[in-house]
């Protein structure tokens, strides 16, 4: 048996986890609810930035579709790089959300308007923070499904997570089809080690953000 899976069920206490999450949302909720009251109330400059912000947002939403491919194309194109990243990484995680939405659209967008080499950049990034997203929500909200299910059991449990089965996740990180919410949400519920699903997702995304440029 792993002495660390040993040492991580005698530490695994179901209300103590509850009453960090709790802390951790309750704390992160008041401190957006602050910096944005303080913003559009003492510092109009950046009030400014938060309405540019939201429409940015609401063009995404509106026009992550083919039909508006070209659009968007010109939209990206005046833009530099520290510009069109955040909205890259925003149309990312939308099209993660909407069903409707295409993130081949943003793939060829970006292709049109800054090449090849920074449209896998820019889809691999928000590939890349789209998964990370995922996995620490569905760390948060089903974090403790795994240790309650299995309890004296749960040692052997983080010992087979060592297995092949594992694999299993990079190939779907990698395949376009395979959504990554679901796919993140299911390596945050089965308990797959931080440090391994960052490589998982540093190999899957490439490929995936790879089969997506060649495609457009």
């Amino acid at each position: 048996m792993n002495g660390n899976a040993t040492a991580a069920t005698a530490g695994y206490n179901f209300k103590k986890s509850l009453i960090i999450k709790a802390v951790i949302v309750v704390s992160l909720t008041m401190l957006a609810a602050t910096v944005f009251y303080l913003i559009r109330r003492y510092f109009y400059i950046l009030d400014a930035y938060v309405y540019t912000g939201e429409f940015h947002l609401l063009f995404i939403t509106k026009n992550m579709q083919m039909t508006k491919l070209e659009l968007f194309t010109e939209y990206l194109k005046p833009m530099g790089f520290l510009m069109a990243l955040p909205v890259c990484l925003t149309g990312t995680c939308y099209a993660g959300l909407d069903p409707s939405s295409s993130q081949q659209v943003l793939i060829r967008a970006t292709a049109d308007a800054f090449g090849a080499p920074m449209s896998f950049l820019f889809g691999f990034l928000g590939f890349f923070v789209l998964g990370l997203l995922a996995f620490g929500l569905g760390s948060l909200i089903f974090g403790d499904i795994v240790p309650l299910v299995t309890k004296k059991c749960y040692p052997e449990y983080l010992d087979k997570l060592k297995k092949p089965a594992l694999l299993l996740f990079p190939m779907a990180f990698a395949l376009p089809f395979v959504p990554i919410i679901i796919a993140s949400v299911m390596a945050a519920i089965v308990k797959v080690p931080f440090a391994r699903l960052l490589q998982y997702m540093l190999a899957g995304f490439m490929l995936r953000t790879l089969a997506l440029v060649l495609l457009q």
